[in-house]
C-alpha cells in the first residue's frame, strides 16, 4: 500500500520544487461521475466516497508538501475489489479528476466539506494528459491514485488555462 510515496525532490515543469509524484490508497470504491449533480454537493450519493478521497489526498499532500500543480500531469488509477468494479473506467476517472482539482465554487456551497474543500493536487483536470487505469482482484474494495508531472512538451495539447479552440486536435 502507498501511504503517500515520494520518488524524489525535483524542480517540477511548472517551475516549483517538490516531489516527483504523489501516490496514496483509499478504502472503498472511487467516487463516480455519473449524474448531473456535482460530486461535491452535500447531498450527492457518493459524498462519503468524496470525503474518503479528499482525506487520503490531503494527508498525503501534507506529508509531502505537495502544492497543487499547474503543469501537465499523468493520472494513474488502480481499482481493486472482489468482483468486477460496479462502475466503469471513464466514470471513475472523471470522478477522481473532478474531486482532486482546485474547487471552483461558483454557486455550490462547499461548507459541508470543512477544511477538505481546500484539498487539491492540481489546478484543473484539463491538465491530465496521460491516464492509466487498471482493475485488480482484492478481498475488499480499495483504490490507489498516483499523480506525477509530465515533462514540458511531453504531451500534445494546450497547457492548463489556454484555449483549446486554437490548438489542433491531436488526432487530426
Amino acid at each position: 500500500m502507498h501511504h503517500g510515496s515520494v520518488e524524489d525532490m525535483t524542480d517540477l515543469p511548472d517551475g516549483t520544487e517538490g516531489t516527483a509524484e504523489i501516490a496514496f490508497d483509499v478504502p472503498g470504491w472511487p467516487p463516480t461521475k455519473n449524474e448531473a449533480t456535482s460530486l461535491l454537493s452535500a447531498g450527492h450519493s457518493h459524498a462519503a466516497r468524496v470525503r474518503a478521497l479528499l482525506n487520503a489526498a490531503g494527508q498525503a499532500a501534507a506529508r509531502l508538501g505537495w502544492p497543487p500543480l499547474a503543469c501537465q500531469i499523468a493520472l494513474d488509477l488502480v481499482v481493486r475489489g472482489p468482483n468486477q468494479a460496479p462502475s466503469d473506467a471513464t466514470n471513475y476517472l472523471g470522478g477522481v479528476g473532478d474531486v482532486l482539482q482546485v474547487k471552483a465554487t461558483g454557486n455550490l456551497d462547499l461548507a459541508h466539506l470543512g477544511a477538505l474543500r481546500q484539498v487539491a493536487l492540481y489546478l484543473d483536470d484539463r491538465q491530465v494528459r496521460q491516464i492509466r487505469y487498471t482493475e485488480e482482484w482484492a478481498e475488499q474494495p480499495s483504490y490507489t491514485v498516483r499523480i506525477h508531472p509530465l515533462a514540458v512538451g511531453a504531451a500534445p495539447g494546450p497547457a492548463a488555462g489556454q484555449s483549446s479552440s486554437s490548438a489542433p486536435h491531436p488526432l487530426n
